[in-house]
């Protein structure tokens, strides 16, 4: 088990420097937003009623974070599509299709923008390049790219680049007050949980070590919902560990029936609540009922608070305070958490 507080740790174990990206997040949250309000006007799109976003794996996050907040003040549908091809009623100008790949050569998202194209779909494709990119180039559709050494940290950046294309689209009005609060609260946070501050002072730290030898199961509502899920695929990816995620108010009518008999496995978890002031009211008394029955059952509980007014910025408070904890988990247990050998060979074994 590493000391999260000595600091040569982290250059041995985190060698490419994950945790100077994760002290980049609200610059990158700036920057990505900006990139995506600068997406030029869609030629023959028409008046967008419905949007589609696809995409997979870490692009698929970004995108869930981004749909959540899009969803509190468009006014045309927005879902997250992660399937090969595109929903049926997905056609027209009037749909608007935006793909998602880091690589550009995801074959789902490959797929969906095909289709897209085929059917007149307005289309916009954010990548790194690949066949992605070409074939957006080739469509004369939208194309937004950037430069990302590790898929693992891009979230942030591509959620705030689907905001700024929608600004950009007339679908959400302008955002960049919330950007900027959002920016301002994360290097604040930073300056409390980045790997000098001591475990003494510094909850994520702290949160990690109640995740050694537990299986760690996120709540989140609303906004914070993505987030949850968030947490528990870098989980999943930076510590190499078992998590697992619940939305509330949905877990109220099933998952707390799990409480009355706790096995073996509930006394080797945690249950860890996502909460802030965007939560319903009702979804606020629901967490206190909720922790009533965990407290009555003897289950392992904390919480993490969201930061911030605008909801982006409380959205990604939580976000940044998950990248920490994830992070400290990987180097506790003396994992690379840019290492993704079992995504890579499954990769390997689709391309064979």
């Amino acid at each position: 088990m590493r000391n999260l507080d000595d600091q040569n740790t982290y250059a041995t174990v985190d060698p490419r420097n994950l945790r100077g990206r994760i002290l980049e997040m609200g610059k990158d949250c700036q920057n990505g937003y900006a990139t995506g309000k600068s997406l030029a006007p869609l030629p023959g799109a028409g008046s967008i009623r419905q949007i589609v976003i696809a995409a997979m794996g870490g692009s698929a996050a970004g995108a869930s974070l981004a749909a959540a907040l899009a969803t509190q003040t468009a006014a045309v549908p927005i879902i997250l599509w992660k399937e090969y091809g595109l929903p049926a009623f997905a056609k027209g100008p009037e749909t608007l299709v935006m793909a998602l790949s880091n690589s550009g050569n995801t074959e789902e998202i490959a797929s969906a923008f095909e289709q897209a194209t085929q059917r007149g779909c307005a289309a916009v494709a954010i990548t790194t390049g690949g066949r992605l990119a070409q074939m957006a180039r080739a469509a004369g559709a939208g194309l937004i790219t950037y430069e990302w050494a590790f898929p693992i940290s891009s979230v942030p950046w591509t959620a705030c680049a689907v905001l700024g294309a929608l600004v950009a689209l007339g679908v959400l009005p302008e955002m960049a007050p919330d950007v900027s609060e959002t920016e301002a609260v994360l290097a604040a946070m930073n300056d409390k949980l980045r790997p000098e501050s001591p475990a003494m002072h510094n909850g994520a730290k702290r949160m990690a070590g109640q995740f050694m030898d537990r299986l760690p199961v996120m709540y989140g509502a609303g906004i914070f919902a993505p987030v949850a899920k968030l947490w528990k695929a870098q989980m999943h990816e930076r510590a190499k560990s078992l998590a697992a995620s619940e939305e509330m108010p949905d877990l109220n009518h099933n998952a707390v029936e799990s409480y009355d008999h706790p096995q073996a496995v509930w006394q080797k978890s945690i249950v860890i609540a996502l909460r802030g002031a965007a939560d319903h009211p009702r979804v606020a008394r629901r967490y206190e009922a909720t922790t009533t029955l965990m407290l009555e059952a003897g289950l392992n509980q904390d919480s993490a608070r969201a930061q911030g007014h605008s909801p982006m910025a409380q959205m990604f408070s939580l976000v940044l305070y998950g990248e920490w904890v994830t992070y400290y988990t990987a180097i506790i247990a003396g994992t690379d958490p840019l290492q993704e050998h079992a995504v890579t060979r499954m990769k390997e074994i689709l391309a064979s």
